[in-house]
């Protein structure tokens, strides 16, 4: 999905809290950047900025979008179901993913040097944050009694300038405040690890269609690619084709050049 039309789809799921918040109001349609999008109020003609961004870990994004480093896996389990209906017993990638205190947190501080810049570079009346992940949802069972006040509190701490943050759920459709600066936090909260826990998300492999597979039993297995040793050996196997390709063009070059 395009940067914009994810960002779009990230602010669908915010505008009934967004009209919950502050009324009917229209959207910009030409704010695509810096910040990612605008709203106008109807009842004032306020001007509300908005930033979107995933508070998810680049390496782990990278390592389930990145579709280089399992072509080659996911070919050659084509081949093996269409050749004799053969599936492999171990997923393709596989990676357990915490939720500590600060999850949501971390990549929302990186964005407050931005504030500055977009409150004069327009006359916006409050500039929102706009977070959302492909991992963590509001339906997980300890995002509104841990996740949310953890983010509120680590917020408030810092002074964070944005005038609030709304995390976006594509799982349930949802969205909520998990920080709003006009009310900030000092209440003591203690660090659960049972809480921080997280998922494990699993990718592949390919299945056959109409048989019975013990999908757990596939699941639990080691994955095939797994998070760094897949991405370095995808890279060095591009690597030594290129390399092997070069040689055996110089090598071709040579013989056609004893024949001339």
């Amino acid at each position: 999905m395009e940067k914009v039309e994810k960002e779009r789809s990230v602010l669908d799921l915010a505008m009934p809290l967004l009209k919950e918040l502050y009324g009917s109001f229209d959207i910009v349609s030409d704010q695509l950047d810096k910040p990612d999008a605008a709203i106008i109020l109807k009842s004032n003609n306020k001007k509300i900025g908005i930033e979107i961004t995933s508070v998810d870990k680049q390496k782990d994004l990278q390592y389930f979008n990145d579709k280089k480093d399992s072509r080659e896996i996911e070919s050659q389990q084509l081949n093996n179901l269409q050749k004799d209906g053969s599936y492999s017993s171990q997923p393709n990638k596989k990676l357990s993913i915490a939720f500590p205190h600060d999850y949501i947190v971390e990549n929302v501080l990186k964005k407050e040097e931005k504030y500055i810049g977009y409150k004069q570079s327009s006359d916006y009346d409050e500039i929102i944050i706009l977070a959302f992940s492909s991992y963590l949802e509001i339906g997980y069972e300890h995002f509104e009694n841990y996740h949310k006040p953890w983010t509120n509190l680590l917020l408030s701490q810092k002074e964070f300038p944005f005038d609030k943050v709304i995390f976006a759920c594509s799982k349930t459709s949802n969205a909520m405040v998990v920080y709003d600066k006009n009310f900030l936090q000092s209440k003591k909260l203690k660090i659960d690890s049972d809480k921080e826990l997280g998922i494990t998300v699993v990718q592949g492999p390919i299945f056959p269609a109409g048989k019975t597979v013990n999908i757990l039993k596939v699941f639990n297995e080691e994955p095939l690619l797994k998070q760094m040793k897949s991405r370095n050996k995808a890279i060095k196997e591009r690597k030594a084709k290129k390399k092997a390709r070069r040689k055996s063009q110089k090598k071709a070059r040579k013989i056609n050049s004893r024949k001339a």
